[in-house]
């Protein structure tokens, strides 16, 4: 993995969400059909699982690989990002919510800081490229170049999440 290039991606992808986001008022980001997630709930669900992923990789545990992706970019991108259909967020997911994102600036406030905390992170050596692998729920064993782009692409899958979550508000309204 190109450290530099992923670093630039994710910035791109910071930068992104953060725009996508800021166009949305507090009552938009707080709607709530029935049977879907709320947008903030989503947001919130993108924070706690950055949250994880972070955490996870500053430990260095995990068997070791012979290969440092078991997926690639490639695929991550389809199976998280090009694939429709299945929960927004899934019903243990749904359960670690706390509320804790209402608005737009409490959002931003916690995914740019975790966001670069990885950052910090890789910058510094905290997070090893190396070939260790650590489990995901759904996914199986994932290595670090794994979880890395995992970041990106499930944010972008729930980016979509949004768009779809504003398209439904509009057709209510």
């Amino acid at each position: 993995m190109n450290i530099a290039q992923y670093l630039t991606d994710l910035n791109i992808n910071t930068l992104e969400t953060i725009e996508l986001i800021s166009n949305y008022t507090k009552s938009e980001l707080n709607f709530k059909q029935e049977g879907n997630c709320s947008i903030a709930e989503i947001l919130e669900h993108i924070c706690i699982s950055d949250e994880k992923t972070l955490t996870l990789l500053k430990t260095n545990s995990g068997y070791i690989a012979e290969t440092t992706e078991f997926y690639g970019n490639g695929k991550l991108k389809s199976i998280l990002v090009d694939y429709i259909g299945g929960p927004k967020i899934t019903e243990t997911e749904i359960k670690e919510l706390t509320g804790a994102v209402t608005d737009f600036w409490t959002f931003k406030d916690i995914f740019v800081q975790q966001r670069d905390i990885l950052v910090d992170a890789l910058e510094s050596g905290q997070i090893h490229l190396n070939n260790n692998t650590y489990k995901h729920t759904y996914l199986g064993a994932m290595t670090v170049t794994d979880w890395l782009n995992y970041v990106i692409y499930h944010t972008d899958r729930h980016l979509n999440d949004v768009k779809d979550s504003v398209m439904a508000i509009k057709k209510v309204a």
